[in-house]
């Protein structure tokens, strides 16, 4: 399968979401489809006011991802939980 399965924590919406992210997809972009996503699903599209700041955390990894990188390079597989701050 050339998508991963992520859990993916939004402390903006107090709320947990199921998300599929290609695996060569870069960070940064991921960080873009998250959120789009997150507010297509909220019916809000001025939930993240300034996504330039997003970050995407993982809980597996205790650390910041990287936007330069892919998910794969990264090291994250389908089922790891990631925070969207």
């Amino acid at each position: 399968m050339d998508k991963l399965l992520l859990e993916v924590i939004c402390p903006v919406t107090n709320r947990h979401y199921d998300i599929f992210i290609p695996k060569k997809m870069r960070v940064g972009q991921a960080i873009q489809k998250i959120a789009d996503e997150i507010s297509a699903f909220e019916s809000a599209q001025d939930l993240f006011a300034s996504r330039e700041e997003l970050m995407l955390c993982s809980y597996e990894q205790k650390g910041i991802l990287n936007p330069a990188i892919q998910m794969i390079e990264a090291g994250i597989q389908s089922g790891d939980r990631l925070m969207l701050l």
